[in-house]
């Protein structure tokens, strides 16, 4: 089997450092039914350099980390391990994690983000299954379109 990878695209009529800004604001633009507090969701944050963390926090005070910042470019690139196994389960083990890769390109009067997940192969026997389904639309195109409407308020 090819290695399996989803890759996306959008242009954004803003900066490369207001894209990168806004892509690292977690709150303000990722999905609440993306979490596992869901209704009792306090924040959704990202430790920001490389080895911080991913994590939601309820509003009891429960953490859970399902990323972590490998490489930390500002205003540039974020590449981070995917630590959500099949069946939106944390995977706490960097070694059974998938990868994500975000760069932000001045482009024109713009900025070029392309996303590209990886890596599928480290969930075993349900990597095709997972990679289908962040393949769909209610996986990467759903999570950048929740982006886009976020990164193009003023």
């Amino acid at each position: 089997m090819p290695p399996l990878k989803i890759n996306r695209q959008l242009i954004l009529a803003i900066t490369p450092e207001q894209a990168f800004k806004k892509f690292i604001y977690l709150q303000d633009w990722w999905p609440v039914e993306y979490t596992w507090s869901k209704a009792v969701l306090k924040t959704v944050s990202i430790e920001q350099k490389a080895g911080g963390f991913f994590y939601e926090e309820s509003q009891q005070g429960f953490r859970l980390d399902w990323g972590t910042v490998l490489q930390w470019k500002v205003n540039e690139q974020l590449i981070f391990l995917w630590q959500i196994a099949p069946g939106s389960i944390p995977e706490p083990n960097p070694d059974k994690a998938s990868i994500v890769q975000v760069d932000f390109i001045a482009q024109n009067e713009g900025t070029l983000i392309k996303l590209e997940h990886q890596d599928f192969e480290h969930y075993g026997a349900k990597a095709e299954e997972f990679f289908i389904a962040m393949d769909s639309t209610y996986g990467w195109t759903y999570l950048l379109s929740c982006y886009e409407k976020q990164a193009i308020t003023l």
